[in-house]
């Protein structure tokens, strides 16, 4: 009669067993990162593009979305209408998708700029009352993600990390402050007709629209 393990070997052999389960387990997983704009990457591709640099990256990339946003941009007018009659619809059709029911959608806002202050220009605009106001940030308010994200030119997976994506927006939000903001003079817009070029994300816990600018230009 053949005799069966000794007591001690079948708790190695069960331990040997889960382990390779575990490694194999492992082998077969893709570990997935979401930052926080909700974008995704998997860590296959975070391991591309170690020599990713965000500064010269953002130079290269926001020329592309200033010269990209005027032939996708969406009236802030239709913007309000779609959002305000099916958000998640409108998104579906006019926005970059983030993932998690966010999205980012290029904007136009052509509008008699209402007042000025150290944070916000605010628009009045035919079509859009009350609290949903059209507002445009120009100090620290400011922020590059949407504009990063606004034509789906790149994505988390297109860089190495998280850092890497937040150091991007950050890079785009200080040429947006170069070269939107501080060539005009804000107060003296109030009462003039503007336009912006720009982009807008959902979900902020504010009625207005907030829309990140590339240009802002009195109209002639």
């Amino acid at each position: 009669m053949a005799q069966g393990l000794p007591r001690w070997a079948k708790p190695v052999s069960i331990a040997v067993v889960c382990v390779g389960f575990a490694i194999a387990v492992l082998a077969s997983t893709t570990i997935v990162t979401v930052d926080d704009d909700g974008n995704s990457a998997t860590a296959a591709g975070l391991q591309q593009n170690k020599d990713f640099d965000p500064a010269e990256t953002a130079g290269e990339l926001f020329p592309q979305i200033v010269e990209g946003i005027p032939g996708a941009a969406v009236d802030i007018v239709e913007l309000h209408e779609g959002v305000q009659a099916d958000e998640a619809a409108f998104g579906a059709e006019f926005g970059q998708d983030l993932g998690a029911g966010s999205f980012v959608v290029p904007v136009r806002i052509e509008g008699t700029v209402a007042e000025v202050d150290d944070a916000f220009i605010y628009f009045e605009v035919d079509g859009i009352d009350g609290e949903n106001q059209a507002v445009v940030p120009i100090a620290g308010a400011l922020n590059g993600g949407p504009v990063r994200d606004s034509l789906g030119l790149i994505s988390f997976g297109d860089v190495p990390d998280q850092i890497a994506f937040q150091t991007l927006a950050q890079e785009i939000k200080a040429l947006m402050q170069a070269e939107a903001v501080e060539p005009i003079d804000p107060a003296s817009l109030v009462g003039k007709e503007v336009v912006v070029l720009g982009a807008w994300k959902n979900g902020l816990p504010t009625p207005q629209y907030i829309v990140q600018p590339v240009t802002i230009e009195a109209s002639e």
